[in-house]
């Protein structure tokens, strides 16, 4: 049912496995580029989960299924942070593909790699807030994105 996120995640993973081979990231951070966006989905995935104050039993369901996972509400409701922390997260990712990307000599603001990986942050959250049919939280869900968002346009060119 979630097939879609699932492929888009490994398609995306796909491109941070050749940014990593490439030795580049590893001048920025000790974690690898693959590790660091699969931390920060996750990391989407439970605080966006949790926003309502718990992780219910479909929210899990898809988590499990993108992820390929066997977690309960209950042990993914142990690995939520705080909006600021996820935040912060990101950023760090996000400066780290776009570096490694200048120095590829492939960096464009508009057309790195940061772009379909937001993208793919916002199809999967908007997967998981919506299993709930939670229209209470998007304004809390526009909120975040448009953070999201703003980081980029906040990466040095």
């Amino acid at each position: 049912m979630y097939g879609q996120s699932k492929f888009l995640l490994n398609r995306i993973l796909e491109v941070f496995e050749k940014y990593d081979k490439t030795n580049i990231p590893s001048e920025y951070s000790d974690t690898s580029l693959v590790d660091l966006v699969m931390y920060d989905t996750v990391s989407i995935a439970c605080y966006l989960s949790a926003s309502d104050g718990t992780i219910s039993e479909s929210e899990a369901a898809i988590f499990n299924e993108v992820f390929g996972t066997v977690r309960t509400p209950e042990e993914l409701s142990e690995m939520v942070t705080d909006k600021d922390s996820v935040l912060k997260r990101i950023g760090v990712t996000f400066n780290i593909i776009a570096e490694t990307e200048k120095q590829l000599g492939i960096y464009q603001l508009r057309k790195t790699m940061i772009v379909p990986l937001i993208k793919f942050f916002e199809s999967f959250s908007n997967d998981i807030i919506g299993s709930e049919g939670a229209a209470d939280r998007a304004e809390m869900y526009n909120e975040f994105f448009c953070k999201i968002e703003s980081a980029l346009t906040e990466i040095p060119e």
